[in-house]
């Protein structure tokens, strides 16, 4: 896996990565979602200097600041920025959305077993969901604390789900 490995699948993150096949499901989820995330977050331009980085030995400083779960301050508040558990909630989501199906040559099924009940956390997912764009958004800011050093930032607005139809 990118990023995010099994130590940040913690609560409300219960996947089994005990089986080889999940592991190596949640390694793809993984890349997907460091790419797709950290993207929409960083914009082309900055995220492919991040990629550049990444295949360096020696890695710029801007970029291991930016990975390192930190504190720092914004317009008087502190908060903390934890890009990898930002990761780990997002690839919990599409995780768990995408084993409550199968493909097969002929289309997708929905698992159906005699004398069972098929069982979707949504209420896990929702937590999940917006536990990462909290987290995305507290990354926002710490690239808006940290501009100079980002110069090209082109940040995309991602929004909570709305659990009450309000």
């Amino acid at each position: 896996m990118a990023l995010v490995n099994e130590t940040y699948f913690k609560f409300p993150i219960d996947i089994d990565y005990s089986k080889a096949t999940v592991v190596e499901k949640l390694g793809y989820i993984s890349d997907y979602c460091e790419d797709f995330y950290l993207k929409k977050l960083l914009g082309n331009i900055e995220y492919y200097k991040y990629v550049d980085d990444k295949a360096l030995e020696v890695h710029d400083t801007r970029y291991t600041n930016f990975l390192t779960a930190a504190n720092f301050t914004y317009e008087l508040k502190t908060y903390k920025n934890d890009i990898k558990q930002m990761i780990a909630y997002f690839i919990y989501f599409d995780y768990v959305q995408e084993s409550a199906a199968f493909n097969t040559p002929i289309g997708e099924f929905s698992s159906n077993v005699e004398n069972s009940t098929k069982v979707i956390p949504s209420g896990k997912l929702v937590r999940a969901w917006n536990s990462a764009v909290d987290l995305y958004n507290i990354a926002y800011l710490y690239l808006l604390n940290n501009i100079d050093l980002f110069p090209d930032l082109e940040n995309e607005e991602i929004e909570k789900i709305n659990v009450w139809g309000i």
